[in-house]
């Protein structure tokens, strides 16, 4: 016969039988659904990571200042730097506008960066930065551009320097050269007059 209590008992037993188990089903679920890939962690930048070459408060006298104004110009670094750059001016000047010499010149530009880089403390080519008004490093091929633009301005003032002594000197014979040209003057005049005797 057909027991309705039975078949009731049996219900529950299989209910309650299962139960642990779907639920351990669903707590497995959940832990794998928030568990985080272990890839995802090793790509995500962390936000403590900052770059050493930008937001750099202070600077020292062995970094050199990329900017106008007196101050970047009376900076040790760049006092250093740019006495650096004017000894070998000579070296660079000589160099052809060949695919050799603008080798040899590319190198002597990179020679002025590593010098710098190699100190102790170590050197940096800082510019500030309008929008946080900290230092960035500008990296050494804008480094190397800085070098060439030290070397073209102090290129300029040697040609000044040297149009300047010719004017000095032109100027010191200046007397000399206008009585030459009085003397030359009247000489001429007097022939002129001779000839209209005639």
């Amino acid at each position: 016969r057909f027991n309705p209590n039975t078949a009731a008992l049996l219900l529950i037993a299989v209910i309650y039988s299962s139960f642990p188990l779907e639920i351990f089903k669903m707590s497995s679920a959940s832990s794998s659904s928030w568990e985080t890939d272990p890839a995802q962690l090793s790509t995500s930048p962390s936000p403590t990571n900052n770059d050493s070459r930008s937001g750099i408060s202070t600077y020292h006298d062995n970094d050199v200042l990329c900017g106008r104004g007196q101050s970047a110009n009376i900076h040790p670094g760049n006092v250093y730097f740019r006495s650096l750059v004017e000894k070998r001016l000579e070296e660079f000047n000589s160099q052809p506008n060949t695919g050799e010499g603008n080798c040899s010149k590319s190198k002597i530009t990179q020679s002025f960066v590593d010098h710098i880089r190699n100190l102790d403390p170590p050197g940096r080519f800082l510019k500030k930065n309008s929008l946080t008004s900290l230092y960035d490093d500008i990296g050494d091929d804008a480094s190397k551009e800085k070098a060439r633009e030290v070397l073209k301005h102090l290129r300029r003032q040697e040609r000044l320097r040297k149009i300047k002594d010719e004017l000095s000197v032109n100027i010191e014979k200046k007397p000399e050269f206008f009585i030459q040209e009085k003397n030359l003057f009247t000489h001429n005049f007097s022939d002129l007059k001779s000839f209209s005797k005639l």
